[in-house]
């Protein structure tokens, strides 16, 4: 079975153009009946990619706007993978570090890192001669109004204390206007460098597309994630043919 993620659009577009015969082909000239089956496929594609990527529906039986035979072939021949998380934790700035379990058992990490407005914030507040007021600070909220931001700055619902420690409370990430994904491309790293921990753990594999486009996936159902660093495990020059073709899934204008 084919994984999903693993797929462009174009390669999504070849598997499903074999299903894409227009009705009456046969009295078509063979170049207009190709042409119409492959703009078919791929209208199909861009659908599919649009469900997973952008309303990240996981099941193809909910994929309404399908015919009911295209999502028959769908659940026997394609597999939307998932990545099994073993742990999430939050720390007081924010950030929080995700603990995915690949389907052999291995264990990878991905980060959100929320970013931007408490500089932001704070160098208004500077530059207007006062601290965040909160509603006191009206030409500060304007300002984020317009941007179509939330009045508040992340120094009312963030604490300033940066040690790290886990917490439990969810983050209103509508008070960051940047927030990084930082991802893995392998599983452990071979370059072995003695700042990092992942060093230590020597190299096991490097990850599919599928796997680097999946920590996105379940990172954007989590958070609205604006950038990806891929400083995650591993060493991303290492498996560049799979996070070239994952970073060409990740920017499909019908995607992520």
């Amino acid at each position: 079975m084919v994984i999903f993620q693993d797929l462009t659009r174009t390669d999504l577009e070849a598997l499903l153009l074999p299903l894409s015969q227009v009705r009456g082909a046969e009295r078509l000239e063979p170049a207009v009946a190709q042409k119409k089956a492959a703009a078919k496929a791929r209208y199909r594609a861009e659908q599919i990619f649009t469900w997973v990527y952008r309303r990240h529906v996981l099941e193809w039986s909910q994929m309404t706007d399908l015919s009911k035979d295209l999502r028959v072939w769908l659940e026997a021949n394609l597999r939307i993978l998932r990545l099994e998380t073993l742990e999430a934790r939050q720390s007081e700035d924010g950030t929080r570090k995700f603990l995915w379990k690949t389907q052999d058992g291995r264990t990878i990490e991905s980060v959100i890192i929320p970013a931007a407005l408490r500089e932001k914030s704070l160098a208004e507040a500077k530059d207007a001669g006062e601290g965040w007021a909160g509603a006191g600070s009206t030409a500060v909220e304007a300002d984020r109004l317009a941007q179509g931001l939330s009045a508040r700055s992340p120094l009312d619902v963030l604490p300033s204390n940066f040690a790290g420690a886990k917490v439990d409370d969810d983050v209103d990430w509508d008070d960051w206007n940047r927030l990084t994904a930082c991802i893995s491309s392998q599983v452990g790293c071979a370059m072995a460098c003695k700042f990092c921990l992942t060093g230590i753990q020597g190299l096991d594999r490097s990850l599919s597309a599928a796997e680097i486009v999946s920590q996105v996936l379940e990172l954007r159902r989590q958070a609205p994630i604006t950038n990806i660093v891929f400083m995650g495990m591993g060493e991303p020059l290492h498996n560049l043919d799979n996070v070239s073709k994952a970073c060409q899934i990740l920017l499909d204008v019908h995607g992520l």
